[in-house]
């Protein structure tokens, strides 16, 4: 009996150091557990941060690109008003180049012709070359007048 109390003691004591080994790995593994677990928090509220970040990012993204496209709009549009106002320009450029070539081409006799009392032939063409002329320019500014009202 005495020997099977002793192996029986000898079997319960490494028993009990089995126990205590399971009970310090048991132990470890929740320490781990916890640990991972925080991480795995952690790691979680730092993935929403991201995602919140992102989603600004993206919200931003949209709103410079509809800005930009706005911009685009507005550049096109007075691209075109400046083309307008150039080619209105380099009409009243022609018709002033017209008008002094006219006046360049005149003469002494030309003075005479425009005052002759008896027929006022010259006359009546030199009055319908200046109403033609405030016609065309009256013209390029009521365009002109209409394009700024349009703004």
């Amino acid at each position: 009996m005495k020997q099977q109390l002793t192996k029986l003691q000898g079997e319960q004591a490494g028993l009990k150091q089995k126990a205590d080994a399971s009970a310090q790995a048991l132990q470890r593994a929740s320490v781990t557990g916890e640990s991972t677990t925080s991480q795995l928090e952690t790691t979680r509220n730092q993935l929403q941060e991201l995602i919140g970040k992102f989603r600004e990012t993206a919200q931003s993204l949209r709103d410079v690109e509809t800005d930009r496209a706005d911009v685009r709009t507005q550049l096109a549009t007075k691209q075109r008003e400046l083309n307008v106002c150039v080619d209105r320009n380099a009409e009243m450029y022609f018709l002033t180049n017209e008008t002094l070539d006219r006046l360049a081409a005149r003469g002494a006799f030309s003075a005479f012709t425009d005052h002759e009392p008896f027929t006022r032939i010259s006359r009546t063409r030199l009055d319908n070359l200046i109403e033609d002329y405030r016609y065309r320019v009256n013209e390029l500014h009521v365009e002109k007048s209409t394009a700024k009202t349009a703004k």
